[in-house]
């Protein structure tokens, strides 16, 4: 993550699936709710099977990538049509 310029950075621990991550941060707890959550739903999502936490991450961030990729084709539909 990079730092934000002027933010205070500070130490927390995210709880992701059964485990927990230590992290330097200059994010709110509000922010950091709100990433968490979509996060987290994945995770529940794909807890069944023999599926391990790095796999489940793996998927949170590959559905983060995709979500992000369709808001970018998006972005750019809209920039390109006539007003």
């Amino acid at each position: 993550m990079t730092e934000v310029t002027g933010a205070e950075m500070r130490r927390v621990r995210l709880r992701v699936g059964k485990k927990s991550y230590p992290i330097r941060t200059a994010l709110t707890d509000e922010e950091l709710d709100r990433l968490m959550k979509p996060l987290n739903v994945v995770i529940e999502e794909s807890s069944g099977g023999r599926m391990g936490q790095e796999e489940r991450l793996l998927l949170a961030l590959l559905r983060y990538a995709w979500q992000l990729e369709t808001i970018r084709l998006r972005l750019e539909e809209m920039a390109e049509e006539p007003s």
